[in-house]
Formats: C-alpha cells, sequence, structure tokens
C-alpha cells in the first residue's frame, strides 16, 4: 500500500467511525466499514464489522460473502465455506460474486475439479 492509499484508508476508516456514531444501528454502515477495514488489513475488525453487519442485515448475502473472504485470508477453510453457503441462501442475486469467492477457496485448497 502507498502513501495515498494509507491515508485514503484513514480518512476512510476516520468517516466510517464519525458514521456509526451518528448512525450506528444501520448495518450498510457496518458493512462498508468492515470492507475498508478488510482493504486495510485488519481482519479482526473487519470480522467484527461484518458480524454486526449480519445481525442488523440477516437477509443479506454481502456480509457473509465479506466474512467468508476473511475465513479464507485466515485458512479457515470450513467456515468460509459455510458463509459462502449462507450468503447464497440468503440473496441468489449475489450469486456471481459469491460463487468466484468459493471457486477461489476450492482453488486454494487444489481442489480444482470443484473450483
Amino acid at each position: 500500500m502507498n502513501t495515498t492509499q494509507s491515508a485514503a484508508s484513514s480518512a476512510d476508516l476516520h468517516a466510517y467511525r464519525r458514521a456509526l456514531e451518528i448512525e450506528g444501528g444501520k448495518g450498510d454502515i457496518w458493512s462498508n466499514y468492515g470492507l475498508t477495514l478488510y482493504q486495510a488489513g485488519d481482519l479482526q475488525m473487519a470480522e467484527a464489522a461484518f458480524q454486526k453487519a449480519i445481525e442488523l442485515l440477516p437477509a443479506q448475502a454481502e456480509p457473509y460473502n465479506n466474512l467468508g473472504n476473511i475465513y479464507v485470508d485466515r485458512r479457515d477453510f470450513t467456515r468460509a465455506e459455510s458463509m459462502y453457503e449462507q450468503a447464497l441462501a440468503r440473496d441468489p442475486e449475489a450469486r456471481d460474486q459469491v460463487l468466484a469467492n468459493w471457486g477461489d477457496l476450492y482453488r486454494i485448497q487444489g481442489r480444482f475439479a470443484l473450483g
């Protein structure tokens, strides 16, 4: 990450923290905050943000999908697959993105016939 990206991430994180102070009950803010944390490399905080988004938006696929990506990064493949399954169950319209991530998981695992 270059200095410009780092500054942008810092500004974005600050903006989301401020938004959460004002509108902390909105799941979409938690989901976007989680994505920004994930992109900044803070997997622990991103995981917590996505879990909060799931609590507030249980029918939305995106936080499940993004939580699955965190578990892939941590090499917790069983939990990742579970998150992808839950994402698809909640929103079949998210199929392309979820299946792309699920395919990446299978490739990482060496399950080429499935990915």
